[in-house]
């Protein structure tokens, strides 16, 4: 009796084919996915550094100056030694000692602006790297009366890491005169969205006013190139 059983198979020519169509199908949506990761992290590192510097803030406000309501000129300058000392490390940023001015070509050499032009350089009084080394910190003392008397910089994945951008992975912060950080962008800022945030301006700090946004818009970063 003749055995009917068929046997059946891929041919060589059909397992390549579905090979090359499996392998195009990932190259069209790898890069997606990685760079979704990465817009994420990102995401997730701006908040979780802001979260961290100004929950620090409000300790070192009710542990060294007793919970005051109102910050002086003096208390500026000692709430940066203050937070070195809460978060941060004894890692130098490149040649950069804390407590000590330095020029703020290293500032200009190391950031762009949103829009890759030259950047003024703010942020050159102190730095210094987070104790856990995923970002630094960066503040600029002694502005006029009529301004917030403390500016914050936070690079979010470090300064040793690209893009090193204003609004990508720098933003920028104000200490208000009751100790509270506020995101550069939020109304009554120095440096307001609309005229540091956009895709035009050759502003050498336009970017700084993109923190506000960075923080609360899901897909800001998805929209960054």
């Amino acid at each position: 009796m003749q055995d009917k059983t068929r046997i059946y198979a891929f041919t060589m020519a059909e397992v390549l084919i579905t090979i090359g169509i499996i392998g195009i199908v990932a190259a069209m949506t790898l890069p997606a996915l990685i760079n979704n990761a990465q817009n994420k992290a990102l995401e997730s590192k701006l908040k979780k550094s802001y979260a961290l510097i100004a929950q620090t803030i409000q300790l070192i406000i009710e542990n060294e100056y007793g919970g005051v309501t109102e910050l002086s000129q003096s208390d500026y300058y000692e709430i940066g030694n203050y937070l070195k000392k809460y978060v941060g490390n004894s890692r130098n940023v490149g040649d950069v000692r804390w407590g000590t001015s330095y020029s703020a070509n290293f500032m200009i050499e190391k950031y762009k602006t949103y829009t890759n032009n030259t950047f003024s350089g703010m942020f050159n009084d102190y730095a210094f790297y987070t104790s856990d080394n995923n970002a630094t910190v960066f503040l600029d003392t002694g502005h006029s009366p009529s301004l917030p008397n403390l500016f914050i910089a936070i690079d979010i994945n470090n300064i040793d890491n690209k893009p090193n951008k204003l609004g990508f992975d720098l933003f920028g912060f104000y200490l208000d005169k009751k100790g509270i950080l506020l995101p550069f962008g939020d109304l009554g800022s120095p440096y307001p969205e609309g005229r540091y945030c956009t895709g035009t301006s050759t502003d050498r700090n336009n970017g700084l006013g993109c923190t506000r946004k960075a923080l609360i818009d899901p897909k800001y970063f998805t929209k960054l190139h």
